[in-house]
């Protein structure tokens, strides 16, 4: 109905303005993507920890007894091992933070929907390895052809690199296209981890028939976890600063805070869609149909790589070529091919 047509629009905007809020403010804060990581972590805290408070206060049943599982230690050894899988998600996320806005700032804005296809590839492998998922011939194939179009795309973009006066060019161009494609990775691992801890709460005789795990109780631990991965990786982030910045943490966060005021204005705006986009995300997930989850996924890409061929404030506007509306084309149609069961499971 119209209710749930307004909610996919809604899903599909807080996607297409995340990426794109993202790209925009990425040319103010490059140099300071780390900090960037730390205040998206911080804000992820703030809200779903109030959230959990607000709850918890309240009494609203499986609060407790989610966060006795996801934080505290109480329950049994099974559910123990779902407590590591959410401490392993936030960790993931962590290093997603910390490498995809460094490799995403080197990119034009048309190729960051496209690697984010990396997700399917890493999804299939990971739901196969860790929750023993079976994909059928005619999924894997559309994965395949997937990743097809995402190769013809970026050939196509990194092409200009290579008639650059800079040796070398096209393989900087191409080797951060594989960082960002790659970086997905954790995200897809970190999804995988948290459906296996929910399937380890919900099986364990320890918990109450009929009881699930709270997802924003899941939400806030894992944004835990999160946090003390992103200052554990603080050596690390230090070695992608370009020189000058200040290497010492003093230095690059003061720097830094300088930097993100003066973009407050972009700042605000991509920290305000980014949580919008987390809350209907979840939203989506409960109450969307298949189909139509499908659909909006579908649109996002090549609606969010064309709006960067517009001409956008700070970024410019990036090439145009019917050669990568082709490669999208084929990403879409491989989309559809995954995704096959759906269509045959809607009711005619």
């Amino acid at each position: 109905g119209s209710r749930s047509a307004a909610l996919a629009f809604s899903f599909l905007l807080g996607s297409a303005g995340n990426k794109i809020l993202l790209r925009l403010l990425l040319v103010l804060v490059a140099p300071y993507s780390y900090f960037l990581g730390v205040i998206t972590n911080l804000m992820y805290v703030v809200t779903f920890g109030a959230q959990v408070c607000v709850q918890s206060a309240r009494n609203v049943p499986g609060v407790a007894d989610s966060l006795r599982f996801a934080l505290l230690g109480s329950h049994g050894r099974r559910l123990g091992r779902g407590r590591l899988c959410i401490a392993l998600a936030g960790l993931c996320e962590a290093v997603a933070f910390l490498t995809m806005p460094v490799f995403a700032a080197r990119l034009p804005g048309t190729l960051i929907p496209v690697m984010a296809q990396g997700l399917l590839l890493f999804s299939v492998l990971f739901s196969t390895l860790l929750l023993g998922r079976r994909f059928d011939a005619l999924q894997l194939f559309g994965v395949g052809i997937v990743v097809a179009g995402v190769g013809v795309c970026t050939l196509q973009m990194s092409a200009p690199a290579a008639g650059a006066a800079a040796a070398g060019g096209e393989a900087v161009a191409l080797g951060d296209a594989m960082g960002l494609f790659g970086a997905y990775a954790f995200i897809a691992l970190s999804l995988s981890l948290k459906e296996l801890a929910f399937k380890t709460y919900s099986r364990s005789p320890e918990v109450a028939k009929g009881d699930s795990l709270r997802a924003e109780v899941v939400n806030f631990a894992t944004a835990l976890w999160q946090g003390c991965g992103l200052v554990l990786l603080w050596p690390v982030a230090s070695l992608f600063l370009p020189p000058g910045t200040g290497i010492s943490a003093s230095d690059y966060f003061a720097k830094g805070t300088k930097s993100l005021l003066a973009a407050l204005p972009w700042l605000s705006s991509y920290l305000a869609v980014n949580l919008a986009y987390t809350v209907v995300t979840t939203v989506v997930l409960k109450r969307l149909s298949a189909v139509l989850m499908l659909l909006t996924n579908v649109l996002n890409v090549p609606l969010v790589s064309l709006f960067f061929c517009l001409n956008l404030p700070l970024l410019g506007a990036a090439p145009f070529r019917w050669s990568f509306v082709a490669g999208l084309c084929i990403i879409i149609c491989g989309l559809l091919i995954y995704n096959h069961r759906s269509f045959r499971k809607t009711p005619t």
